[in-house]
């Protein structure tokens, strides 16, 4: 009865201390922005982005109409904040890709 007892304990605890699968962090992402279309566009947004203690770095590419985000080490942006800082700054998001651990 006590090793039936013990086991099921372990066995429950082993779930929370160790997760079936592990997610990778995200380092970043990708936003596809319509309405850029000169360097003052891609200066406005790359002040905004680096307001963000969670960004390390802020690349905006005008002929892709790319906004690329490297966050700082294990941190990240909500869809909602980087949303609402493209749209604030009178761009429309398009498309958010993320990248992740390893990739």
């Amino acid at each position: 009865m006590i090793t039936k007892y013990f086991l099921t304990i372990l066995f429950v605890s082993s779930v929370y201390w160790f997760p079936l699968s592990v997610q990778a962090a995200q380092t970043g992402a990708t936003i596809k922005v319509n309405g850029m279309v000169c360097s003052f566009c891609s200066t406005s947004i790359e002040k905004k982005f680096k307001e963000f203690s969670e960004i390390a770095e802020v690349t905006v590419d005008l002929e892709t109409k790319n906004v690329i985000l490297k966050y700082a080490p294990n941190k990240e942006l909500t869809e909602a904040q980087i949303k609402e800082t493209i749209t604030k700054s009178g761009y429309t998001v398009v498309s958010i890709a993320y990248a992740k651990d390893g990739k």
